[in-house]
């Protein structure tokens, strides 16, 4: 585009030397002009010129007046190429300003894509250390669950080798009870035998009775040599048994305390990874919390970086000595949306965040409610094409007209502003939300709207200069929606529904009607005070022109 407004100025200028002159003209200059003849002497010449000579002073009169009007023809032509090309600067410098807006908003598009790109990287990034970091708490959980399970299979263990010992001991004591119970008989049946021998003694003769006493007494010998080896053998078992009693009752005793260690340690376990559930549970809580303030303060952090980077470019401009067409155009463009238009989004986001003032509260609630016509509770409450309305309403309703630019009439852009938001008004109503959101002819709407909120902008800032005669944009009411617009049983049925779902959400229409008022007490706020405003303006100006 540069190159194309160099060029045309040498073309402008070409067209302006080669100018056609009309064929009066032509002829006249044909014709020779005649010059005095000084080689005669000066009283013959002063003679000539004194002498009366009609005809030719009527035609050098005649030739004068042609020249004259072709002079005056020439000056026309030339003040109307002037004209012309004071009209063609016009248009090339407005051509250089929409260029230089428009690198601005490549300029801008592009960073915020950058910034964004970085953003989500930085994420991921964060993500993926989440990710990691819930990996390893789930590996120790999982490492922790198996050290559980073999200390369960250990106690396990060694509750059934205790019992077995249990089992060993009472079958050693049965054992030990049944050979008791057999050496008592044995004696009884040697203190019988004993007792049998000793009234044979009294009955029988002394031969016979030492004859069967010998018999009766090496059969008693014998037996008692087998019961005296029974006796030693079986004072050995018990012996044995009463070793290895004690021996498994030491067994388990050791395994009793072993089994009430491994139940303590095995508590201390499970209350450790209770902690960690519940750290693990806490980290995730703070990390839902971070992530939901984050994306709540981030739009306010936002605007803050534009209007605080707007004012480092305005700083480097008068610290550094930079020319004015070096600015970084797209930071001044953001910072100046972000300082002077409405955002309804990071106005709710300040309440919501508890960053108004308690002094300053109702005051702001109030202007908050009067410029958007809702709570700053329920902003939430719309979809993201209506809250788009209500962000180009306020900015039409707040913006001041410079009192230097008033000369700049904005009142057919604010006509059709108002008709065709009444259209998209009545379109809502009669459409769901979802449907709202996802109509083309909507979208259409109100993508108009926001344009001709630029250039109501525009104006009111005095950057209006050498644009387009405005033209109103070629819609009409559908059937449905005139019955929808007017006010009826269907408004009665939509509102109702409205308030059942416990939403406020007002009407568009009223807010039309008080922009007009609210534009003409800026207007006079503006008169009042316009020492200050000429000093804002100035600056506004600076900035956006850059």
């Amino acid at each position: 585009m540069a190159t194309s407004s160099t060029t045309s100025l040498p073309s402008l200028l070409r067209e302006f030397a080669g100018l056609s002159i009309s064929s009066r003209k032509s002829k006249s200059r044909t014709e020779p002009i005649k010059e005095p003849d000084f080689t005669s002497g000066f009283g013959s010449w002063k003679s000539s010129l004194t002498k009366k000579r009609p005809k030719e002073s009527h035609r050098h009169r005649s030739k004068i007046r042609s020249e004259d009007d072709d002079i005056q023809t020439v000056r026309e032509q030339r003040d109307h190429e002037r004209k012309r090309l004071r009209r063609a600067l016009r248009e090339l410098e407005e051509l250089r300003r929409d260029r230089d807006e428009l690198d601005g908003q490549r300029h801008k598009a592009t960073t915020d894509l950058k910034r964004l790109r970085k953003e989500d990287q930085k994420k991921k990034k964060k993500l993926e250390d989440y990710k990691l970091r819930f990996q390893d708490q789930e590996k120790a959980l999982e490492r922790l669950r198996a050290n559980i399970q073999a200390t369960r299979r250990e106690a396990a263990d060694k509750d059934q080798k205790i019992e077995q010992l249990g089992r060993d001991e009472a079958n050693s004591k049965s054992k030990a009870q049944r050979l008791r119970d057999k050496l008592r008989r044995e004696q009884d049946q040697v203190s019988q035998l004993q007792d049998a021998l000793s009234d044979l003694k009294i009955q029988r003769n002394p031969v016979t009775e030492n004859r069967d006493a010998v018999t009766t007494l090496r059969t008693l010998r014998k037996s008692h040599d087998e019961l005296g080896r029974q006796f030693e053998a079986f004072r050995e078992d018990f012996g044995s048994l009463r070793i290895e009693n004690n021996q498994l009752e030491k067994d388990c005793t050791r395994l009793r305390t072993e089994r009430d260690d491994t139940k303590q340690r095995m508590i201390r376990v499970e209350a450790h990874n209770a902690i960690q559930a519940q750290d693990i549970k806490d980290l995730t809580k703070s990390k839902v919390d971070l992530e939901k303030t984050r994306e709540l303060v981030q739009p306010i952090l936002q605007i803050g970086v534009d209007i605080r980077l707007r004012n480092l470019e305005s700083a480097r401009e008068t610290l550094l000595n930079i020319k004015q067409d070096q600015k970084d155009r797209a930071i001044i463009l953001a910072g100046n949306v972000a300082a002077h238009r409405p955002n309804g989004l990071v106005d709710a986001t300040l309440f919501t965040a508890g960053l108004v003032p308690e002094d300053y509260l109702p005051e702001a609630t109030r202007a908050f409610t009067k410029m958007y016509q809702v709570t700053p509770a329920n902003y939430g409450c719309w979809s993201p094409m209506v809250l788009r309305m209500i962000d180009c309403q306020a900015t039409i309703a707040t913006v001041q007209i410079q009192h230097h630019f008033k000369k700049f009439d904005t009142s057919d852009l604010r006509a059709e502003h108002k008709r065709l938001h009444k259209f998209l008004v009545s379109r809502q109503k009669r459409l769901s939300p979802d449907d709202f959101e996802a109509d083309e002819k909507a979208k259409k709407l109100l993508a108009k709207i926001e344009i001709i909120m630029e250039e109501i902008v525009d104006l009111s800032r005095g950057k209006g200069k050498g644009r387009k005669k405005f033209q109103a944009f070629d819609y009409e009411e559908s059937e449905d929606e005139k019955i929808t617009s007017e006010p009826g049983e269907q408004d009665i049925k939509i509102q109702g529904e409205n308030d059942e779902n416990g939403k406020t959400q007002e009407s568009f229409e009223t807010f039309s009607d008080e922009e007009e008022t609210t534009s003409e007490e800026d207007s006079d706020t503006s008169g009042e005070s316009e020492s200050s405003e000429e000093d804002e303006s100035s600056e506004d100006d600076s900035d956006e022109s850059g």
